[in-house]
């Protein structure tokens, strides 16, 4: 794929005023007439990049952003018809085989947090009848769209989990060589349900119930290189420091990702596997949970970050015994002080057992489990 294709397939998707700048093609926003104000682009504000690695695109207006693939998936989502074919032609590259098993995995739909906000305010402004099934718009744009004046009858839709098949996906990738340095292979991959977000270099924990059925998905980054893997631009800031999301292509790179409109105040990853009666170590992360699980710990929940009064709650209506291991830093000591006061006042018997500093439960080894958590140990 070369910048001049690109131009031609811009072009055929109803761009205008096209221009090659460097290793990027400006134009107008093929989106316009159903994202902008107006229904136009006068002032181009889209730009497609180009790397050696791959390709991806951005409005600085409306704040659509992806891959080339991308690209035709919204546009056919927008005019509800299918791309030209000289697009289809011009865009037919290694990108479109990345492209459609992208778009198979978006029911995992990745909360994208406040960077679609002009996205979903442009969204806003198109009637409800012409609206496509699928949007960008998350729960909480919401209240961020309320609060800014652009539309004040928008309501959060229920949280619907995704289906088994969903999960079911994932768990025909191959195990990801993260999951494998951890020590999550094989049994204790399977025992928790884990899966590989492949397109997105996560490894994915479904989180269940005490029913055993799925309420939502967490997703763990393990991309540990510098230059953003879509589009291959570096992910280093100024300060040195790497940032959390491609400025280029959008792709996010936070630690941990969740499926959209997921009530993490209200679920526990773990819970599923729970006996009643039975001790129970309250720990921050995933990772956290099943490297004690794999320590023998019976029976380790996380939190998903900082506890909650519902999530305490029901834990001291499983268990009046209790233990809670922080990470060894001062959101674990945070974390240890809300769980302890909050369980106190529920008449349960809390124990803090305190990390040693820069470290997590989840990078213990069996021998120190076994000095901080000698009773817990299975058998």
């Amino acid at each position: 794929m070369d910048l001049y294709r690109v131009e031609k397939a811009l072009r055929s998707l109803g761009s205008h005023k096209t221009k090659i700048s460097g290793s990027k093609v400006l134009a107008s926003c093929p989106f316009a007439p159903w994202t902008h104000g107006g229904g136009h682009d006068d002032n181009p504000s889209f730009a497609v990049f180009l790397t050696e690695r791959s390709a991806g695109y951005n409005c600085f207006s409306c704040g659509a952003h992806g891959s080339m693939n991308r690209l035709l998936w919204d546009y056919m989502k927008f005019s509800h018809k299918n791309p030209p074919s000289e697009a289809l032609r011009l865009l037919q590259d290694p990108y479109l085989e990345y492209a459609r098993a992208e778009a198979s995995s978006l029911s995992l739909d990745y909360a994208v947090g406040g960077r679609v906000r002009r996205f979903a305010q442009s969204i806003a402004r198109l009637p409800q009848a012409s609206l496509p099934n699928e949007t960008w718009v998350s729960p909480a744009n919401g209240e961020q769209l309320k609060l800014e004046g652009v539309q004040e009858n928008v309501k959060k839709p229920p949280y619907v989990p995704p289906s088994e098949g969903v999960v079911e996906r994932f768990h025909n990738e191959e195990v990801p060589e993260y999951a494998i340095r951890r020590g999550f292979g094989g049994k204790t991959y399977r025992d928790w349900n884990l899966g590989n977000d492949r397109l997105n270099r996560r490894l994915v924990f479904p989180i269940r119930g005490f029913d055993k059925r799925i309420v939502g998905l967490t997703a763990r980054l393990y991309w540990e290189e510098d230059y953003c893997f879509r589009c291959g631009s570096s992910l280093l800031a100024n300060n040195g420091k790497m940032m959390k999301r491609c400025t280029i292509c959008g792709q996010s790179y936070t630690k941990y990702d969740h499926t959209h409109g997921m009530p993490r105040s209200k679920i526990m990853f773990g819970a599923h596997l729970y006996v009643e009666g039975c001790p129970v170590v309250l720990v921050e992360g995933p990772t956290d949970a099943i490297n004690l699980w794999n320590c023998g710990v019976r029976y380790p929940i996380c939190l998903l970050g900082m506890p909650t009064k519902t999530q305490l709650r029901s834990i001291a209506s499983m268990s009046k015994d209790v233990y809670v291991m922080g990470d060894g830093d001062k959101g674990g000591e945070r974390f240890n002080t809300l769980c302890k006061e909050e369980l106190d006042k529920l008449d349960c018997y809390c124990s803090v057992v305190e990390m040693p500093e820069g470290m997590d439960p989840g990078q213990l080894e069996r021998s120190q489990v076994n000095v901080l958590l000698p009773k817990l140990l299975s058998a």
